[in-house]
């Protein structure tokens, strides 16, 4: 049983590595050009060009990154639903990988390179069908990417496996030709030419220069695969068909020896490791163009809905509320005061940006519910003035009717609304945990709960809840039924943790680069240090007197008066 076991296992590895590995493994070097890899960041390419070139997005910006994070601004859920869509392209690379991997017109080895320029031909002229058939459903969007992932697979293999890089003056040159119903125009080497000279792939970069045609194409044979063995030749020969070539190609000892494969940085699987990564770089390239090239690209003529649902760049386009509903009772005393810095902060950074609330609402809650206070506005300066004259009072006892506040601003915000809830106490009113649960989701508004305590670990008095509920905590069971979190957290923390969430769900593209604190028997001039790099300044000067201007110098001695508004 176990030679039998060893012999399976071989038979396993014969193949290899066969294309550029699908993804990241144990081991290997995370800066490694994957086909998953090649494929998310070409996918992100291609879709950044599509938002900048068809005018759904007017900015300056040039890294994708940068792009999306603009363009989705803090509509986090549909920025995860648009990295699913480049996973889900990915996923269908990977998925070809496993089921032709020993088919050499996937991989484009055995210089079947014709055969697999024909082949993403046929797929395309496929891809094109279901385009052209009608609205896009989720049925035909599943077959698409199913199709999209095959020619991928197959494009990204040709820079791999083949010359084409070795090829290029130049380098990174990407084939656009390759797989289009444009003519083929470049020569492959013929059946009976010597492409190869023998190098040994044991030793590093002994292999670098053993090809013998630079003007047509040519791929390695690899042990195992269909179209195997190559064109044999004298076993005395130092020149014949190139190999695969690593340390699993079986066949890489027969003439000619070694092989050109780039798909690992790794020379004991690539014998050409030293052009991995402009390989890599070109197939991300030719993966963009694909999609999106202006006269290769299977996309192009295509409308701006589909192409939007092709990339799942649709964004949600609700007012947003920005809500705040705080425990102010006596316990809360040094956890408000990071409340108040945090939440002044951010709201001063959003204030005039792209990722500004359109509503906020503050809530207020103690004990008895009677105190729960509400207050809305489309003033961001005026929730400033509400958050900073918040102060704590009572609550000597445990618990507090939180569900109370949070009800209240529930009701207060717009749809598809984030509302975060800070409080160091249990709810008392746990009996209007499935009442907030109907308003809430009937108005898709997300809760985040922000807990410092609670009233089994405290040191309030406890009181009995109104009708306490079997399951999880209220908090818990709201957070869980609104898509939103609970955060337990230590007091000290209370400022990092509320920044943070705050910072991901209302991103500012500004940062405070000063804070001045100056009374009136101060000099009434002062020097503000400003980056050369920044494009916009914004100078807010707040007091309990009156002041209509201000006069701004510039470096230069240009004069500026500044109205102010109080």
């Amino acid at each position: 049983m176990m030679s039998l076991f060893l012999l399976c296992l071989c038979s396993f590895l014969a193949v290899g590595t066969l294309a550029f590995k699908p993804t990241i493994g144990q081991g290997d070097d995370p800066s490694m050009y994957t086909h998953e890899s090649i494929t998310l960041e070409g996918v992100e390419r291609a879709a950044a060009k599509f938002l900048t070139s068809s005018g759904q997005l007017n900015t300056a910006k040039t890294d994708p990154k940068d792009i999306f994070k603009e363009y989705f601004g803090s509509d986090t859920n549909s920025y995860k639903e648009y990295q699913k869509r480049g996973k889900e392209f990915a996923a269908a690379v990977m998925k070809v990988y496993r089921t032709y991997h020993t088919n050499p017109e996937y991989t484009v080895n055995s210089e079947r390179i014709a055969e697999a320029d024909s082949l993403v031909q046929a797929t395309r002229l496929e891809i094109a069908s279901i385009l052209s058939s009608g609205p896009l459903n989720d049925a035909k969007m599943n077959i698409m990417v199913d199709k999209v992932g095959k020619c991928l697979m197959i494009i990204q293999s040709f820079y791999s496996n083949t010359n084409w890089i070795e090829m290029m003056v130049n380098g990174g040159e990407t084939y656009l030709n390759f797989g289009t119903l444009d003519a083929f125009n470049v020569k492959v080497a013929a059946p009976g030419t010597v492409t190869c000279r023998n190098c040994d792939d044991t030793v590093a970069s002994s292999c670098n220069n053993n090809l013998l045609v630079h003007d047509r194409l040519t791929s390695g044979y690899l042990y195992g695969q269909l179209h195997y063995p190559k064109p044999t030749a004298d076993p005395l020969a130092t020149e014949g068909k190139c190999s695969h070539g690593g340390v699993n190609d079986f066949g890489k000892n027969t003439a000619a020896t070694g092989g050109i494969n780039k798909e690992t940085p790794d020379w004991t699987w690539s014998p050409h490791a030293h052009l991995h990564n402009i390989s890599g770089l070109t197939a991300v390239r030719a993966t963009e163009a694909f999609f999106i090239d202006a006269t290769t690209g299977f996309l192009r003529g295509v409308n701006t809905a589909i192409m939007k649902n092709i990339f799942k760049l649709k964004r949600v386009t609700h007012e947003l509320t920005m809500g705040f509903v705080i425990d102010v009772t006596g316990s809360m005393a040094n956890d408000i005061r990071s409340v108040k810095e945090t939440l002044i902060g951010k709201l001063s950074a959003a204030i005039g940006t792209q990722n500004e609330p359109t509503k906020y609402v503050l809530s207020t809650f103690s004990d008895p519910a009677n105190l729960t206070t509400v207050n809305a506005t489309a003033d961001g300066n005026e929730m400033i003035r509400w958050i900073e004259r918040l102060t704590v009072d009572g609550g000597g006892d445990c618990p507090e009717f939180a569900l109370s506040g949070v009800r209240a601003a529930i009701n207060a915000s717009d749809p598809y609304s984030k509302i975060y809830i800070a409080t160091d106490a249990d709810a008392k009113d746990e009996n209007m945990t499935d009442l907030a649960i109907k308003e809430a989701t009937a108005k898709h508004i997300t809760l985040e709960f922000i807990l410092t305590g609670n009233c089994s670990g405290s040191s309030r008095r406890r009181r009995d809840v109104l009708q306490p509920q079997t399951r999880g905590s209220a908090f818990e069971t709201l957070a869980l039924s609104t898509n939103g979190s609970v955060h337990l957290i230590d007091h000290t923390d209370v400022t990092a943790v509320l920044d943070t969430i705050l910072e991901k769900d209302f991103p500012s593209s500004e940062a405070i680069i000063d804070y001045f604190v100056r009374t009136t028997s101060d000099n009434d001039t002062m020097d503000i240090i400003v980056d050369s790099d920044a494009a916009v300044l914004v100078i807010t000067i707040k007091g309990p007197y009156v002041l209509s201007q201000a006069l701004l110098a510039l470096p230069n001695g240009k004069l500026s008066i500044c109205p102010t508004s109080i």
